[in-house]
């Protein structure tokens, strides 16, 4: 995505994405009153393989038939096995990554049922929605005629990592290549994911953070009317300033000591920071 696409959904913008299909950037009230939506949207979107299927000792063969989440969709076992991770039970995959994309794009996505219950009339002027084919391995939104292939989907999904500033999940399995070295990091595993039970950092205690962190304080209402962009690089920036300052400090505090020539000043926050540069 390039700067000026960045600067537009900075001021609020919507996203253009094809004709006729827009990408809706959420305000952070938005996301608060429907987090379990938000969360579910995001990940179905950009889960990884290796993070499905992180305690498997055959991780990487799987990644390897099976490198992203759309082709995980598109194998018949797979999409209906791993349904839960996305939807509701008993759904499959496909429907969780539907649900996902008419989240992001605000079109409408009636369920199969409630189309079939249409009358002629209404079927001339109520919305269709989405449906995944199989056999062909694309989403198609009979509204928009908008075709989803996985090119398209990777675009789409590029679009979205930018807007909620995407990071890997730092837990993701190594490469490993013996079964000792599998179970020690299994464990190690395990048990950092018990430790960090419960540690998580809400969306509240991030607005809290938010709104007195900066030299004057920000009203709760008011990062509730920022985007989840806005919040986000805001966000980055404080996290930036404070890692400079905290770093100056030490190196300007009497207490620090170094060898004369081997102290470098830390580079300010302004050179590291950039707008919108999520991880693919």
């Amino acid at each position: 995505m390039d700067s000026l696409a960045k600067s537009s959904i900075l001021l609020g913008k919507p996203i253009t994405f094809i004709d006729g299909v827009n990408i809706h950037v959420p305000t952070i009230q938005e996301i608060i009153e429907s987090q379990e939506e938000f969360e579910k949207s995001v990940l179905a979107l950009t889960v990884l393989t290796r993070q499905i299927f992180v305690e498997a000792r055959e991780v990487d063969s799987i990644e390897q038939k099976f490198p992203t989440v759309w082709e995980l969709m598109c194998n018949p076992q797979l999409n209906v096995s791993l349904g839960g991770l996305t939807g509701e039970p008993g759904s499959k995959l496909s429907d969780g990554i539907i649900s996902a994309i008419a989240y992001w794009t605000k079109l409408p996505n009636p369920t199969k049922e409630e189309v079939e219950k249409y009358t002629e009339e209404e079927k001339k002027i109520k919305p269709k929605g989405f449906t995944f084919l199989e056999n062909g391995g694309k989403i198609i939104n009979y509204d928009t005629e908008w075709i989803i292939d996985k090119a398209e989907f990777d675009k789409f999904v590029d679009i979205v990592k930018v807007i909620i500033d995407y990071r890997k999940p730092e837990d993701l399995a190594p490469k490993i290549k013996s079964d000792a070295a599998h179970e020690v990091w299994l464990r190690m595993h395990r048990n950092k994911k018990s430790m960090e039970k419960g540690k998580e950092i809400s969306w509240s205690d991030r607005m809290m953070m938010l709104s007195v962190s900066t030299p004057s304080y920000i009203p709760i209402e008011e990062i509730g009317k920022m985007s989840v962009f806005q919040f986000n690089q805001l966000f980055k920036i404080v996290n930036q300033i404070d890692a400079y300052e905290m770093s100056l400090g030490i190196l300007m505090s009497p207490k620090f000591s170094a060898p004369e020539g081997k102290v470098k000043p830390p580079k300010h926050w302004r050179e590291n920071y950039r707008i919108g540069d999520a991880e693919s």
